[in-house]
């Protein structure tokens, strides 16, 4: 029995995360503030690393730990410190709390963000340093790690439909985007779960310190081509 522990899988991509490995068979604890239904969950608030070291210290009746997934989000207004610490603090202890309980092959993947490399003028700029920071970290614990047999990636997500979305967004998210995408669909949270599900297998077992974009290709085009499918989407 594998098991996995999903941080942030109660909310948004997490709870397709969640679901996803459970459905391959995965023993899956979630962890957040509070808990989402039945099921395993781990209640901590991410905001303080002291709790955090502390639920992380013991972990009661899981043995070892086979998969370690991030999707966790600060939801607050762009305060530097707390997203840094939900992000990435929190990131850390918990990845240096678990390494005496992980398995040999045992794999981590965070959820990062194409704005780790391009600028949404709409989020704040600690939303844009943390995703950044976010593959740096992975990078390094790549390296770090790698003698213990842990592996650690990234997955990066473009904009994509998400279980929270209503009708009226997933219609205007689609017609606003749909056009730019070379594999013309708007990408879901089912298509990062099963990224996600890839590198928590032993498919990956030789790749580690990567970052996977999951945007059908957008991240490709060059500035004139995206002006140019924006172009002729209106005309």
């Amino acid at each position: 029995m594998s098991i996995s522990i999903v941080v942030g899988g109660t909310r948004g991509i997490g709870i397709v995360i969640t679901d996803k490995l459970k459905s391959r068979g995965d023993t899956v604890y979630t962890v957040s503030r509070s808990s989402a239904g039945d099921g395993h969950h781990i209640s901590v608030d991410l905001l303080d690393i002291k709790r955090v070291e502390l639920a992380f210290s013991s972990l009661g009746e899981i043995d070892t730990v086979r998969n370690l997934v991030f999707s966790q989000r600060y939801r607050g207004n762009g305060d530097f410190d707390s997203e840094s610490t939900v992000m990435l603090k929190s990131t850390q202890v918990i990845i240096e709390s678990l390494i005496p309980f992980f398995e040999e092959s045992a794999s981590i993947v965070v959820l990062g963000s194409v704005l780790g490399k391009f600028v949404g003028e709409e989020l704040s700029l600690s939303y844009h340093i943390s995703r950044a920071a976010l593959e740096q970290l992975v990078r390094y614990y790549a390296v770090s790690l790698g003698a213990k047999g842990i592996r650690i990636n990234c997955v990066v997500p473009g904009t994509v439909l998400k279980p929270e979305h209503s009708t009226f967004d997933k219609n205007r998210i689609t017609a606003d985007l749909e056009a730019t995408v070379p594999l013309k669909r708007v990408g879901t949270a089912e298509d990062v779960a099963g990224a996600v599900a890839f590198f928590c297998s032993d498919r990956s077992s030789f790749i580690t310190g990567q970052s996977i974009f999951v945007d059908g290709g957008v991240s490709l085009l060059s500035q004139e081509s995206l002006s140019k499918k924006i172009s002729q989407r209106n005309s």
